[in-house]
């Protein structure tokens, strides 16, 4: 989870450095996953060389955002993470436009990934940004295959990240048991250990702890569907930057 937005930041410090965002602000969901990403941004957005001005945890439930978001903009920030679910990053996406705040890029742990994000906020979830694994234009095993079912059984024309998260799991464990030729927990966790293993998120290589290297993309609404900005090599579209 505290890597979860790292590949924003990673994208941001590709951006010439006259043209990145200086200070952040992070709302936060107090939530076991949200906390998880917050816990590893702001030494992230430090690292890049901007500053985090507002770092804000609320509860569930809240319905009125309007305090946080005043706070974010008198400390003038042009960069914001909203580390919440659906309804919250719709509510907080729609007070920062009330109130005036207009950051050059704005990033969400998930929620601009959803088919409903641009339903329910249409122009004003314009260029947010995402975190993705597993995406349907990826060239990785089998992502071509779960895209068809995915569309052929739910009519939904993107892989939901549950979908590529269990697909990876199974690809992993079917690994593991192949190589080993039977089911053993100890000589499955050895074999990943020293074994390369393709998936839907790309080639998989596991270390002594059993953590994969570190792989996410980052996805940009553009035109109400989402599209791959980076990293390179797997975009499918140029990432519009500053919002307009």
């Amino acid at each position: 989870d505290a890597d979860w937005a790292k590949v924003w930041v990673d994208w941001i410090s590709t951006l010439p450095e006259a043209q990145r965002p200086r200070t952040v602000a992070i709302f936060t969901l107090n939530n076991p996953f949200t906390l998880g990403i917050q816990k590893g941004l702001p030494d992230q957005i430090a690292s890049a060389g901007m500053r985090v001005a507002v770092n804000e945890v609320y509860d569930q439930g809240t319905t009125d955002f309007t305090a946080l978001v005043q706070r974010a903009r008198a400390a003038n920030v042009d960069a914001v993470a909203l580390l919440s679910y659906f309804p919250d990053s719709v509510l907080l996406t729609r007070t920062m436009a009330e109130q005036g705040l207009k950051p050059k890029t704005a990033y969400n742990a998930i929620s601009s990934g959803l088919p409903t994000w641009t339903t329910d906020l249409k122009e004003l979830g314009e260029y947010a940004v995402t975190s993705v694994q597993v995406w349907h234009t990826f060239p990785f095993k089998d992502v071509d295959r779960l895209a068809r079912f995915i569309q052929d059984e739910f009519k939904v024309d993107f892989i939901p990240a549950s979908a590529g998260w269990a697909m990876t799991v199974a690809q992993v464990l079917q690994a593991g048991v192949e190589g080993c030729g039977r089911v053993d927990q100890d000589c499955i966790a050895e074999w990943l250990r020293t074994h390369p293993v393709e998936t839907a998120s790309g080639q998989l290589k596991f270390d002594r702890e059993g953590i994969p290297e570190y792989f996410l993309a980052l996805a940009q609404v553009q035109g109400g569907k989402n599209v791959i900005i980076y990293p390179p090599n797997l975009a499918t579209a140029p990432a519009v930057y500053p919002i307009p």
